[in-house]
């Protein structure tokens, strides 16, 4: 069983290399595709953008759109919280920790009702949103706490999966779906969401090198107190050099193995 979850984890991260976004102020993403084929970005006249920030509180998603029909965004009557209105709408899907099983999803619709995966399991949330809408658009900004459930508070260098759709539903901008993560026209696949890292580039490559460390320094001391260091001599020098999380995995993948032949 553990070697099948770390497997899974290990795909999950070879997969999610193609798209990445990272949590800091003034970085936004406006890579949308079309779902259908994920290879064309979707017209200029319903350009999109998304950005990233985090607090010690919550992680706030800002989302800005184009639509030069945004207008007919204000005669929609008043949704409700909990159905899935045929109406312009985005959904955000985010798993802590890249687990590729365990994520949230949540939606807003422009006639101000609201969607969230965990609300049909009677599980209370505190996110909160806010949209306008403009002559050429509409605008919307969630903030979502951790303490609500499924979600982590994350530190610089985290990796979650992460993805941001937009339903385009106006008679006269048009009827289709698009996506940022190339996860098809299905949008529930959590192996193929795109990687959400916090911090800078700068930052969050630090923090990763400080963390890869820490756990080739554990795995060090485990393989010794196990008496299998032997094995693993030439691989740990090399990671001493350059240590990546693959690396790491594939020691503890064995390890699982020989302690399974030795009975540790």
């Amino acid at each position: 069983m553990k070697t099948t979850v770390m497997l899974s984890a290990l795909f999950c991260a070879v997969i999610l290399a193609a798209q990445t976004a990272h949590v800091m102020p003034g970085k936004w993403y406006d890579e949308i595709m079309y779902a259908t084929d994920n290879t064309s970005r979707i017209p200029a006249n319903v350009a999109t953008k998304f950005n990233v920030t985090f607090d010690d509180q919550a992680l706030t998603i800002r989302v800005d759109m184009k639509d030069p029909n945004a207008k007919d965004l204000l005669l929609l009557p008043r949704g409700q919280d909990g159905k899935w209105p045929i109406c312009e709408s985005i959904e955000i899907f985010l798993d802590p920790g890249r687990t590729c099983s365990n994520y949230q999803q949540i939606a807003i619709f422009a006639d101000h009702s609201r969607w969230d995966r965990r609300w049909p399991k009677k599980i209370k949330t505190t996110w909160t949103s806010s949209f306008k809408i403009r002559d050429d658009g509409w605008y919307v900004e969630l903030r979502l706490p951790y303490k609500d459930y499924g979600m982590v508070k994350p530190k610089v260098g985290d990796v979650w999966g992460f993805n941001f759709c937009r339903n385009v539903k106006n008679p006269k901008t048009g009827n289709y779906f698009a996506t940022w993560a190339h996860v098809g026209s299905v949008f529930n696949r959590p192996e193929r969401f795109g990687m959400l890292v916090f911090g800078s580039p700068e930052e969050a490559a630090k923090a990763r090198t400080q963390k890869l460390q820490k756990e080739l320094t554990l795995l060090t001391a485990e393989l010794e107190r196990k008496g299998v260091i032997k094995e693993f001599a030439s691989q740990l020098r090399k990671m001493k050099e350059k240590c990546t999380e693959t690396d790491i995995r594939d020691i503890r993948e064995e390890l699982l193995i020989i302690e399974k032949m030795k009975g540790l």
